[in-house]
């Protein structure tokens, strides 16, 4: 088997590897949870929130997030899924299979199309396939709505 793969090693597979390579292209299959970074950022949030830093913290996540959308651009469509999961399961159709928020994955997907072990059939399929390429039926989501009991100020985010 190649190393790190399902596949045998092969002399085509040699061939295909040094090629990908030399083009700079990706030939490993690379998947990112980002909800294990979730605990992290809350216990970085709520720590600073006990100094009376929110503020200063999340104009830095605020400033990390334009400075990394400035470098890799923004795909709406997995904002607009993450923002509706949020809320509720979605539905991968005609599969019929749950996605989950937990589902969401970071991927670098390969190039020959080979297959994600991730945990769960959703997210196999959205890692596997890619977002563009799923039907996904996802909850509506009512509008956020959060108050300060100190100003009696209301905010209303919606998207």
């Amino acid at each position: 088997m190649a190393a790190g793969t399902n596949e045998p090693y092969t002399e085509g597979y040699f061939a295909w590897y040094r090629t990908e390579h030399q083009k700079g292209r990706p030939v490993r299959q690379c998947a990112y949870s980002p909800y294990e970074l979730l605990p992290h950022l809350f216990s970085i949030g709520f720590a600073a929130g006990e100094k009376g830093k929110s503020t200063l913290f999340m104009w830095r996540l605020a400033s990390f997030i334009d400075k990394a959308r400035e470098e890799f651009g923004s795909n709406h469509k997995a904002e607009a899924l993450t923002e509706s999961l949020l809320d509720g399961d979605a539905v991968i159709k005609p599969e019929g299979h749950a996605l989950r928020l937990r589902d969401m994955w970071f991927v670098d997907r390969h190039i020959r199309g080979l297959p994600f072990n991730l945990g769960s059939r959703g997210a196999n399929l959205l890692a596997t396939r890619g977002l563009e390429k799923l039907r996904i039926n996802t909850p509506q989501k009512p509008p956020f709505r959060a108050s300060s009991l100190s100003t009696l100020r209301e905010c209303v985010y919606q998207n």
